[in-house]
């Protein structure tokens, strides 16, 4: 069973961070809504697992 509960480091941390202020940043020059931030987050962490999968205990690119 997956928990909603995840934990990170403080460089995932901060990684995450920079990430979100740069899509609110943009969200901002764009004049979009806060649900478009959200949205946008959404589908980047959608992509991602698209394109990576767990193979014997370690993270593959496809």
């Amino acid at each position: 069973m997956i928990s909603a509960y995840l934990r990170i480091n403080k460089k995932e941390e901060k990684s995450l961070l920079e990430l979100s202020e740069q899509v609110n940043k943009q969200r901002l020059d764009l004049k979009m809504g806060v649900l478009k931030e959200s949205e946008i987050l959404h589908r980047l962490i959608n992509e991602a697992f698209k394109k990576a999968k767990a193979e014997d205990g370690e993270v593959k690119i496809k």
